[in-house]
């Protein structure tokens, strides 16, 4: 039996995958998940806990997507193998590129916060 927070979860990646962040309300979470919206702040208290669990299950769920891409069939020549790689990496990437483009997006915000505050910091050091 799936847990409610696995069906919240599961819920979650499916509308950011198809409709993006902006698509991805907590209405719409809830109902996708068969599941009162109070139910999803309960189990996770407010949507940024919710979409940064999401994201790290769907981030974990797309690795192990990843590893199967590698699985080598001997009978392959190079030039076969690499192509069947290309297209299995481009359809796993296709169906969630909102997630990965999200993912992206807070990455450059942690980037940009570092850079400001070695900025800051040196700043402070020159006064």
């Amino acid at each position: 039996m799936i847990s409610t927070e696995d069906k919240i979860l599961d819920a979650t990646i499916e509308l950011l995958d198809n409709e993006g962040l902006n698509g991805a309300t907590t209405r719409k979470i809830a109902s996708e998940a068969g599941v009162n919206e109070v139910t999803v702040f309960r189990k996770f208290k407010n949507k940024n806990r919710l979409l940064r669990a999401a994201k790290e299950r769907g981030a974990n769920q797309f690795l192990l997507e990843l590893e199967t891409l590698f699985d080598i069939d001997e009978d392959d020549d190079v030039e076969t193998y690499l192509m069947t790689i290309w297209k299995n990496a481009s359809k796993k990437i296709d169906k969630r590129i909102n997630l990965i483009r999200i993912s992206m997006e807070e990455v450059r915000e942690f980037q940009m916060k570092i850079k400001f505050f070695l900025k800051f910091h040196t700043l402070l050091n020159n006064i």
